[in-house]
């Protein structure tokens, strides 16, 4: 089994997800199960509409376990997102990875696993040729005010920010270099 925590908005999450994805539909088959655990990172994750977007929106097809209370999350002792974990047929936890990368090395773990418990692998691993845009490596960026690091980008036009999330007051946001000044290229709304 292999226990993928992530949260729809987690931009390391995003990029992890295809590999996910391609690793339950080469080894379902097999006998892998996966199992996603939605642990939300800001209260606005927690809603359930939100969510099942994220779920359409990412394509992901395997069960998937809403974690808002973070139950799952602590009985893992979790503090990350995305986490991987494989547990083997046994139901001992054998292996875990926390953040991106080492995609080679979790597969090779999986069919370890799959070939302790009667199934046949080879040794080759799969190459993803998926290059669009979430597989690509962009900074995470924080936009309401608790985390929001100055200085980093700037926005144009009016924006609500709130402490998780901004949001666009006319709903066409914009972006300025951050050698334009402040004044002439934001506009902000506190409630």
């Amino acid at each position: 089994m292999l226990v993928d925590f992530w949260e729809y908005t987690c931009v390391n999450w995003i990029r992890t997800a295809p590999y996910v994805k391609a690793w339950d539909r080469q080894y379902a088959p097999l006998g892998l199960i996966v199992v996603g655990v939605h642990t939300p990172e800001f209260e606005f994750g927690k809603r359930t509409e939100h969510i099942e977007r994220g779920i359409r929106d990412h394509g992901l097809t395997y069960p998937i376990a809403i974690d808002n209370d973070y139950a799952i999350w602590r009985a893992f002792d979790n503090h990350y997102w995305p986490a991987k974990y494989l547990v083997d047929s046994k139901g001992n936890l054998r292996y875990s990875h926390f953040g991106e990368g080492d995609y080679e090395e979790t597969e090779m773990h999986i069919k370890t696993l799959l070939k302790e418990a009667g199934e046949e692998t080879d040794s080759t691993v799969m190459e993803l040729q998926d290059q669009s845009p979430t597989m690509r490596l962009t900074a995470e960026t924080y936009l309401g005010s608790a985390r929001r690091a100055f200085a980093s980008f700037s926005q144009t036009g009016e924006w609500d920010v709130q402490e998780e999330y901004s949001s666009s007051v006319n709903k066409s946001p914009g972006f300025c270099p951050l050698s334009a000044r402040m004044p002439d290229c934001i506009t902000t709304k506190r409630s």
